[in-house]
């Protein structure tokens, strides 16, 4: 059920530190991979996704489908070949010419529920809340300008443009305690994990531990970089797409 097994492994404690970040609605961004779908009695309906928060969703459906505020339904998220479904209350509904709007709050059957849906969350979160305002950085190389977007808890993005093209030719994405780096070659990622004595952005020691792991850490990037926040620039956003 869970979206990952060595990586975002929360304990009832974490979760909740999660679920307070995570009070925030997120809004998909258009192209997310996330599919979504209801289960309401005998019918099986299809749904897009306005948005999700650490405990329910908006969602949006036919006008013409019968579903009021107080009813029980379940939702499946699915993302890629990995799925979660949960029960959920309709607390409140809108409609309008062309579809209604829902606002449901999940009702979780246990905690590894609970988990994996907070695990599906991250990249969400993770991706959106990053700030569309860049902030130079005092760490710079020759030759380079080094700027910084900022998102949710320890998320930082740092770029570098080359100042003589102009062009954004580096790339490190802090994602919790993992970093990833954009290599020489195309598709190919440095994954480090953060030195648990040290607060440095740079002071980080290679991820050394299982392959599974590893290809977790591409995995959340991956899905992270599919709802990237639109307002970040275009050329920084085509340059993490290429490494997916």
């Amino acid at each position: 059920m869970v979206f990952f097994k060595r990586i975002l492994n929360f304990n009832p404690q974490s979760a909740d530190q999660r679920e307070k970040r995570h009070h925030n609605r997120y809004d998909l961004p258009s192209g997310s991979p996330i599919q979504c779908s209801i289960t309401h009695g005998t019918q099986n309906l299809s749904c897009s996704i306005n948005n999700l928060s650490s405990n329910g969703a908006s969602l949006v459906v036919k006008p013409d489908v019968s579903l009021r505020k107080g009813d029980t339904i379940k939702v499946t998220l699915k993302l890629e070949s990995q799925s979660l479904t949960t029960a959920a209350n309709i607390v409140h509904t809108r409609t309008t010419n062309s579809d209604l709007t829902v606002g449901l709050v999940f009702e979780f059957a246990d905690f590894e529920a609970r988990k994996a849906y907070l695990q599906l969350l991250e990249p969400v979160s993770i991706g959106v809340s990053l700030s569309n305002r860049p902030v130079p950085s005092r760490d710079t190389e020759p030759g380079y300008d080094t700027i910084c977007f900022h998102g949710i808890n320890k998320t930082l993005l740092t770029v570098w443009r080359d100042q003589e093209h102009m062009a954004i030719t580096g790339f490190e994405f802090r994602m919790n305690d993992y970093y990833v780096r954009n290599g020489k070659e195309p598709h190919k990622l440095a994954i480090y994990v953060s030195a648990p004595e040290s607060s440095s952005l740079y002071d980080g020691v290679e991820l050394k531990r299982t392959d599974l792991e590893t290809a977790e850490v591409r995995q959340l990037y991956r899905w992270t970089v599919a709802h990237l926040n639109p307002a970040l620039p275009t050329e920084v956003r085509e340059l993490m797409q290429h490494y997916t």
